[in-house]
């Protein structure tokens, strides 16, 4: 008999999935156009055209799959992430991701991602990630490693796991995941070549696409150029996105790649210090390759919320995704149709940014101030 407590979550679940659903079908979703276009291409375009240039090659796959389905390509999309929004909430019931997890869950996704739940396909690594991190969790090291690789073969980021799975499975269990490593270094090789062969010069397209895109209007490099010259800033679109146009460009670059690798390498010595455990360096490092992307779009909000749910509801984390909706779809509109200028909209996105940047350091300070007190308190 569900308890009264179970039935407000499933109501709350139902709104947000009508809501998202609504959302997907009746506001603009410029990458869904791209998805069909690319569908098209794989089974109708010549040559190296075929494959996504922003994407591994394996996410054409879900581009392909809404076509296969007696329903426009919109609608389509949308339900198989309606299908994966379910597979997400049932793993983390499955392998306990713990009590009140799809409360807070559900708050985040709401408050920051509705209205591009179910226009992007970033639930499907994300559920990938959720995977790996509880099931590192169990210490069920094997499958963290094949969810994480299954992830980064949609979206690249989830790659970024496994340095930190290896520390903490080396020093947990006094092993070297030697064989695994050869493995997936073996599978990683067969695929690479395979694409090359099929598809000459497709592999590395994804790297090269991030390396020469600007900085997002609302991601942190774009805030920080944004803060820097606020009075001769300049918007052009460009791959994929509104790009913020300003001084400093490659000193922000700079600076933010290097705190980026020093804030990973930080945390991964934390971790094989033991200071850290599994889900909280996980979660750790997503929040700083987030960070230091070069876009930081709603959808980005995917990949971290379901970790966020593991812990209790954080107000800088509900007011982060709240002012992510208000950069977009809200500030964003307002400022394409009436204003003509998207400042507005990339102000917003700076406040997000630094309420983000500092409910997370918070957290983290948290974590490891607990730790400590922990440690004191045993000795």
């Amino acid at each position: 008999m569900p308890t009264e407590a179970t039935g407000r979550i499933a109501l709350r679940l139902v709104a947000i999935t009508t809501v998202a659903l609504i959302a997907a079908l009746a506001l603009p979703q410029s990458d869904v156009l791209l998805y069909h276009r690319y569908a098209q291409n794989l089974l109708h375009g010549p040559g190296r055209t075929r494959l996504p240039v922003e994407y591994p090659a394996l996410s054409a796959a879900v581009f392909v799959a809404p076509l296969a389905l007696p329903i426009g390509y919109r609608l389509g999309f949308a339900l198989l992430m309606v299908v994966t929004l379910g597979a997400l909430v049932f793993a983390g019931h499955v392998l306990h991701a713990g009590p009140g997890w799809l409360n807070r869950l559900i708050s985040y996704l709401a408050l920051g991602t509705a209205a591009v739940l179910f226009a992007r396909y970033d639930l499907l690594p994300s559920l990938a990630v959720l995977i790996a991190v509880l099931q590192a969790r169990r210490r069920r090291w094997s499958s963290a490693w094949l969810a994480c690789l299954i992830g980064a073969a949609l979206k690249l980021f989830p790659l970024v796991l496994l340095p930190g799975l290896v520390l903490i499975e080396w020093r947990e269990e006094h092993r070297f995941p030697w064989r695994r490593l050869v493995l997936t270094g073996l599978v990683i090789a067969t695929f690479v070549l395979l694409q090359s062969a099929l598809v000459p010069g497709s592999v590395w397209s994804p790297l090269h696409y991030e390396l020469r895109r600007g900085f997002e209007f609302s991601s942190l490099p774009g805030s920080l150029t944004a803060l820097a010259d606020p009075l001769h800033l300049h918007w052009v679109y460009g791959f994929g996105s509104w790009e913020v146009i300003g001084s400093g460009h490659v000193a922000i670059q700079t600076a933010v790649g290097i705190c980026e690798v020093a804030v990973l390498v930080w945390l991964w010595r934390l971790a094989w210090r033991g200071r850290l455990l599994v889900d909280e360096l996980c979660l750790g490092v997503l929040s700083t390759i987030v960070l230091g992307d070069r876009a930081l779009a709603p959808q980005y909000l995917v990949w971290v919320i379901p970790l966020w749910a593991l812990w209790p509801m954080r107000r800088a984390w509900l007011c982060a995704a709240a002012l992510t909706t208000l950069t977009y779809p809200v500030a964003f509109s307002l400022g394409t149709h009436y204003g003509g200028s998207l400042f507005p909209a990339t102000l917003v996105g700076a406040g997000r940014n630094i309420v983000l940047l500092a409910g997370t350091v918070t957290w983290m300070h948290e974590r490891l101030t607990s730790r400590i007190d922990t440690a004191i308190a045993t000795e």
